[in-house]
């Protein structure tokens, strides 16, 4: 379900993407794999994420995005069994260490007032929490790499950080 939900997002933004002569390649090596909740709202996380990242991407550059399963991350989500990993990885300048402590803050935006309300990625990280997930910014040598962090349905939460 959750590779429906990137292919979704990923048709979403393909005309603004190539609009932009960015290239978004999805890379699914999890596999068949279910994650409770909803898809809809999947859709809206991974829509969104690379939304930001076409934003970001130089004209010929590619967006990488990779679904891949990992067996449990207790430092991440506290459950058994195995954990979904969607890497959104763009090629732009990347997220300034001053600011990476503020870019999920709601309201919190680098883009200009008339074109962004700084709640994307707040929105994203609500919807990935009630999904019982986290999204973390990894640390990449060039570019912005957003992770987002799935139990699948057969991980029990035992407790939902923030």
């Amino acid at each position: 379900q959750p590779s429906v939900a990137v292919k979704i997002a990923a048709s979403l933004v393909q005309e603004r993407a190539r609009a932009a002569q960015v290239t978004v390649v999805v890379d699914d090596l999890a596999g068949p794999c279910v994650v409770d909740g909803d898809a809809h709202g999947l859709a809206q996380v991974f829509t969104n994420l690379l939304q930001n990242a076409v934003d970001a991407s130089p004209p010929l550059s590619t967006i990488a995005v990779t679904l891949s399963m990992e067996a449990g991350c207790s430092d991440l989500l506290p459950t058994e069994g195995a954990h979904l990993h969607v890497r959104v990885h763009d090629e732009g300048p990347g997220i300034p260490d001053s600011i990476r402590d503020r870019i999920f803050d709601p309201f919190f935006t680098t883009k200009p007032a008339d074109e962004g309300t700084g709640l994307g990625l707040s929105i994203v990280t609500e919807i990935v929490h009630d999904h019982g997930g986290r999204v973390t910014l990894a640390d990449v040598p060039a570019g912005t790499c957003f992770v987002v962090h799935l139990p699948t349905s057969g991980g029990a939460p035992v407790n939902r950080p923030r």
